[in-house]
């Protein structure tokens, strides 16, 4: 039975969120195959996921920074100089990629010879931990890469990295490690959500473009050195190649969902029209947004309900969102963690996003394949898939006037009408079985 390691970052199997649905539905169908996991994590080690063909994971807890004692301080100089400028890693920096560490005195000097250089107008203080919080992470995987490699040595015939991240990034050393091939899937545009979470950030905005760097040199590095990179869309794979992957190690492979499960419910109650919304509660996600609209339509449109499903990521964002919802008169109705969100679709008649980044929302997939309509901002790959999408407009009243027709536009009868519409679409092009003998194919293929 081929083996395979998947290398996951703050997500499978202990995050619950769409990646890690993703990942269990793969690994949970791909039976005929082995499944270990590197999970970069911070604290949260708690499986939320099992399969019997998940033998082994292998945690990187990135909590707390720690020396490493293979470190080489030649490397540390090397590799942080060409992550801040953004470069990519060569086959020789990705081999050495254990023997990083902050703790060595090269490090602390490229940081001080790039201040200097760059004449920054920000505390040095500021600017060293803004970056190092990154490079933190590459040294809990330097320090914890021996132990993995042991025990991986005899035990993997194919590398799996969720991202073109750390993920990509570790994927790719232990490629050259291990002579063993590397397959990408990119879910998210990983540029993008970092500008995303450094723009609403504390951090002064001369670091940011070291930052982005840090991000930009991985990315890079992944694309050229992994043997294929499947994109869960042409969205995706258009951005991949404009940011320099070779189109020829490029396989689209859409993603998948039950749709055996994921049905529309037999009789449904058109008394009320409710919206619905599943996502984590997070900045990234847009629910301050999701209650402003409600707020805005729900004192304009009589009979019409907006809920939320999911659970809490930011406890200060979630603060800010349950005041705001309250200072409106709770115009959403917040339910919570849902372990169904079958039921939760059935009941549902329209779907609304407002993520501010995103990929390719399953949930999005899994609500037209209950034929209910999906209404998405326009991010990532939401225009390709969403039955309606809407731009975000610099003046918010006018904004929320054009989303107030699209709502009207949904009457129950349209509701109907476009509901068999959504359906189709998902079983044609999203369905489950589809995805799984996809990866099926490039992993006996590559293995």
């Amino acid at each position: 039975m081929k083996k395979v390691t998947i290398v996951a970052e703050g997500s499978y199997p202990q995050k619950l969120g769409g990646v890690s649905v993703w990942t269990h539905n793969l690994v949970s169908n791909l039976l005929d195959f082995e499944f270990n996991c590197i999970s970069l994590t911070y604290k949260e080690k708690i499986i939320k996921y099992k399969s019997k063909n998940l033998k082994e994971i292998f945690w990187i807890d990135i909590s707390r920074p720690e020396n490493n004692n293979f470190v080489n301080h030649k490397v540390t100089k090397i590799l942080t100089y060409k992550m801040l400028n953004g470069k990519k890693l060569n086959i020789k920096d990705l081999k050495n990629l254990n023997r990083f560490c902050i703790f060595s005195p090269e490090y602390f000097n490229v940081l001080v010879d790039i201040y200097k250089k760059d004449m920054l107008n920000v505390p040095f203080n500021h600017y060293f931990w803004a970056i190092s919080n990154y490079f933190i992470i590459l040294t809990h995987i330097a320090k914890k890469m021996n132990i993995i490699l042991d025990k991986l040595f005899r035990n993997t015939d194919l590398l799996f990295s969720l991202n073109v991240g750390f993920c990509g990034l570790l994927g790719c050393s232990l490629k050259y490690k291990l002579n063993k091939p590397l397959i990408v899937s990119e879910h998210g545009i990983i540029l993008k959500e970092i500008t995303y979470i450094l723009k609403n950030s504390e951090i002064n905005k001369e670091v940011h473009k070291y930052i982005k760097n840090i991000y930009k040199a991985m990315m890079l590095t992944t694309y050229e050195h992994c043997n294929l990179l499947t994109p869960i869309s042409d969205y995706h794979k258009e951005h991949a190649i404009k940011n320099g992957c070779n189109p020829n190690k490029i396989k689209v492979i859409y993603t998948g969902i039950d749709t055996k499960k994921f049905v529309p419910p037999k009789r449904k109650d058109y008394s009320k029209i409710i919206v619905g919304n599943v996502s984590r509660i997070d900045p990234i996600k847009g629910i301050k947004e999701y209650v402003e609209i409600a707020n805005y339509i729900t004192k304009r449109l009589k009979n019409i309900e907006f809920w939320h499903v999911g659970p809490i990521e930011s406890e200060e964002y979630a603060k800010e969102v349950f005041n705001l919802n309250k200072k409106y008169g709770y115009p959403v109705k917040f339910l919570g963690i849902s372990n169904e969100p079958l039921k939760f679709y059935q009941k549902i008649h329209l779907y609304l996003s407002t993520s501010l980044s995103e990929g390719l929302p399953l949930s999005i997939l899994e609500a037209q394949s209950c034929g209910v309509p999906a209404i998405c901002s326009n991010v990532g790959a939401c225009k390709y898939i969403c039955y309606i999408y809407y731009n975000k407009e610099k003046d918010i009243e006018k904004g929320l006037e054009n989303l107030l027709h699209i709502f009207k536009r949904f009457t129950p009868e349209k509701i109907k009408i476009v509901s068999k519409k959504v359906r189709k679409i998902v079983v044609e092009k999203f369905d489950l079985t589809k995805m799984v003998e996809e990866y099926r194919k490039v992993f006996i293929k590559l293995s």
